[in-house]
């Protein structure tokens, strides 16, 4: 058994990672590396986008090595889903995509911002992009960074070791909270786009912030 799932996963690496040995250098936006350095220095983390690659056809080996394999899927991978995400859990993190992109805005056609601040937040930084757009607030060692992101680009990676997502109800979508103690990130979609707020506020701020983002 062991030498026949060898020879598939050999024949399957094979077949289709071939052509992606010399891939292209990414450069990172200085709108995502700074993001990344604010979650790592808050105990969490973000993924970036996903190289855009189109669709191929899946070779009879490769279906049969997934077929043998999901057989095999401890605990610790197992998937869970919120309407409009999936979430496969990892034993440190847990990798979050959308399930639901049908009609979705391709691109940032509408930038939505927030009509509610608490006193003394200022803006850091506000920018709009094809795929993103992003507003950071701070007060102090305070923070609000806002993400809107178009659904057929958004993956992310979130670090739930020691942490739980849960589910919340958010301007009448699902969507998703994880609770890093001295810090706060909420996640939804709104039928057109992702949006995530990350904040050290309480929670009853935050929410009244999601609540006046339009």
């Amino acid at each position: 058994m062991d030498d026949l799932l060898s020879t598939i996963a050999e024949q399957a690496y094979t077949t289709e990672f071939k052509e992606y040995e010399n891939p292209p250098h990414h450069f990172f936006s200085l709108s995502h590396r700074r993001r990344m350095k604010q979650l790592f220095n808050n105990g969490t983390a973000y993924s970036a986008k996903p190289e855009i690659r189109q669709k191929k056809k899946i070779p009879a080996v490769a279906v049969t090595l997934i077929v043998i394999l999901s057989l095999l899927i401890t605990a610790a991978g197992a998937a869970f889903f919120i309407h409009g995400f999936g979430f496969k859990k990892e034993s440190d993190h847990t990798v979050v995509f959308t399930t639901d992109t049908a009609d979705a805005p391709k691109t940032i056609g509408y930038v939505y911002s927030p009509t509610y601040l608490p006193d003394g937040f200022e803006a850091e930084t506000i920018e709009a992009y094809d795929l993103t757009a992003t507003h950071l607030y701070r007060k102090g060692n305070d923070v609000i960074d806002i993400t809107q992101q178009t659904k057929p680009d958004f993956s992310g990676n979130y670090n739930t070791e020691g942490y739980e997502i849960e589910r919340v109800y958010i301007n009448g979508h699902e969507g998703f909270k994880i609770d890093f103690k001295d810090s706060r990130m909420y996640v939804w979609d709104n039928g057109d786009y992702i949006f995530d707020i990350y904040s050290t506020l309480p929670d009853e701020e935050i929410l009244k912030i999601v609540a006046g983002i339009k």
